[in-house]
């Protein structure tokens, strides 16, 4: 079993904390790992839980669990309420009332600021972005959260900042997870 797979059943089945111990364990000889100022056992209670509900979302919709949780982490640090762009980026994975309207015609701001909703409808979008671009990376994919599909793959943009905060909640969690590799 690989790292990536025990990180997904951490998540999923026996808790984030204890995740967040092997992690730690794997990787620094038993001692909590701090990457800048974050030191990941200080989850609060409501970030756990979003941490669990985004993985058993992406293992629900195929999507991977590492990946889910990484750009999730990147875009709102787990919080389901965040709320960005001048509150048009709502939720766990920053959705847009346009974005999410593909897939929920009518949906508000509060049905998108619910966790599950926002969750099921990332990972339909993150589905919809692998099936349109079989063969791009997961760098790129995180790319076209924040650029869509046309400014990334059709107009060639790129936005290496987000590739970054997507690494570096890898970095935080131990995930095993490369963004150059892609989506089997």
């Amino acid at each position: 079993m690989n790292r990536g797979t025990v990180a997904a059943l951490a998540v999923v089945g026996i808790g984030w904390l204890l995740l967040m111990e092997h992690s730690a364990q794997a990787h620094s000889g038993g001692n909590a790992r701090l990457v800048g100022d974050f030191d990941p056992r200080k989850l609060s209670k409501a970030q756990t839980d979003a941490g669990q509900l985004v993985a058993a979302t992406a293992r629900k919709y195929a999507v991977p669990v590492p990946f889910a949780l990484a750009l999730a982490f990147s875009e709102s640090s787990f919080r389901p309420e965040a709320k960005g762009d001048d509150g048009k980026s709502l939720g766990l994975f920053q959705l847009t009332l346009a974005t999410a309207s593909r897939w929920q015609s009518a949906i508000t701001e509060p049905e998108l600021l619910a966790a599950q909703v926002n969750a099921n409808l990332a990972m339909q979008e993150l589905l919809r972005s692998h099936l349109r671009f079989p063969h791009a990376t997961f760098g790129d994919y995180a790319e076209a959260w924040t650029l869509g599909l046309t400014g990334k793959f059709i107009k060639g943009r790129s936005n290496l900042q987000k590739r970054e905060r997507v690494q570096t909640a890898i970095n935080i969690f131990g995930i095993s997870l490369d963004l150059g590799g892609t989506w089997a």
